[in-house]
């Protein structure tokens, strides 16, 4: 027969593991404050063989005066001489796989026979965030003894009792497969009641919110509507107007090209003017604010300084050295610089052009 594996496995996830790392955080959720008051408070009469009755009632812990009816629950507090107690510290983990440790460990304790051990543990948690867990073991057979010995102390009792261990300091130790199931059954009863109510709760206040809500998303989708017919009304007026938007965008753009673009008159009438005479200028190139100038002329370094002292031009240079030809009067030359926007540009067409320095030797030719 094909064998059903349990190895809860998804895309090499182990959920179970999954599940134990979600479910261990809430472990302790009974002992939160917020969560404490709803526990169950059931009174408990707890026998003891060399003492008078005591009272227990959930976790306010030992009752100083009896309850004013009698509890439904007995537990037996075993004397001292009869169980072997060991306390362990153990790293922080789930409460199964804090008994499964336990459980090995509790092997090497044992005094009594394999099949007559009874033990049962309680958990407290350290300052170093670890758990303490404080252990008990039994023999049944001496269990089974001493509870014969309380049976007239026992007659009321309606069931088998629990079995406790050290009930006066901190909460007791239950020790297992006697009567503790009915008071743990009445505790999961308690907290499905307590889970139902909340759910409960939950929904009431859904229906609460509910009608508010429902009415803000009416007036939400009659408000969408009408903005929608709104803009259904107005969007030929929009598209004008968006039109009209673009055409002013563009002609600001043509008039900033403009105010940029250099008049080619106003640098043709400033060369004229800054040229000393004899010099012959055979190509012109103007290429955005930079002009390149060839020709020839009696005296390069004296053409490029006065070209330096002219108002709207920057960074006046020679590309290449002037040369001149054995026996020839004249030199060639390259200069080239840059024109300044603000002077030379179409929208100041009718201003003055910029005027000569002082120390330029006549005209342009």
């Amino acid at each position: 027969m094909p064998s059903v594996s349990r190895d809860l496995r998804l895309f090499g996830l182990d959920l179970g593991a999954l599940w134990a790392a979600l479910r261990r955080p809430w472990e302790a959720a009974p002992g939160w404050p917020i969560v404490s008051w709803l526990a169950p408070d059931q009174p408990v009469r707890v026998v003891r063989a060399d003492a008078p009755d005591a009272f227990w009632q959930g976790a306010r812990g030992r009752m100083a005066q009896p309850p004013a009816g009698a509890p439904s629950t007995v537990a037996v507090a075993l004397p001292q001489a009869m169980v072997l107690q060991r306390t362990v510290v153990l790293p922080r983990a789930a409460a199964t796989e804090a008994a499964h440790a336990l459980a090995l460990q509790v092997q090497g304790w044992n005094p009594f026979p394999a099949q007559d051990l009874v033990w049962g543990w309680r958990r407290r948690s350290t300052a170093g965030g670890g758990i303490a867990a404080d252990v008990a073991l039994a023999s049944r057979k001496q269990v089974a003894s001493h509870l014969e010995s309380l049976a007239t102390r026992l007659e009321s009792a309606a069931a088998v009792p629990e079995i406790w261990v050290a009930p006066d300091d901190g909460p007791p130790i239950v020790l297992p497969d006697y009567g503790e199931g009915r008071r743990a059954a009445a505790a999961r009863r308690h907290w499905r009641l307590c889970r139902a109510l909340l759910v409960l709760a939950v929904l009431l206040a859904l229906l609460l919110a509910l009608t508010p809500s429902l009415q803000l998303w009416l007036r939400e989708a009659q408000a969408a509507r009408a903005h929608a017919e709104l803009a259904a009304q107005a969007r030929p007026v929009l598209a004008r107007r968006e039109a009209l938007v673009q055409a002013q965008e563009a002609m600001a753009a043509a008039a900033k090209l403009l105010d940029q673009r250099i008049d080619p008159l106003r640098v043709l009438e400033l060369l004229t003017q800054a040229l000393p005479d004899g010099t012959a200028v055979q190509s012109l190139r103007l290429q955005g604010d930079v002009v390149t100038l060839s020709g020839t002329t009696g005296d390069a370094a004296s053409l490029m300084q006065g070209l330096g002292r002219q108002a709207g031009l920057r960074n006046v240079r020679a590309p290449a050295a002037a040369t001149r030809q054995p026996g020839a009067a004249f030199e060639s030359f390259t200069v080239s610089f840059q024109l300044d926007p603000a002077a030379f540009a179409l929208a100041s067409r009718g201003g003055p052009a910029p005027a000569a320095a002082t120390a330029a030797d006549g005209g342009g030719r």
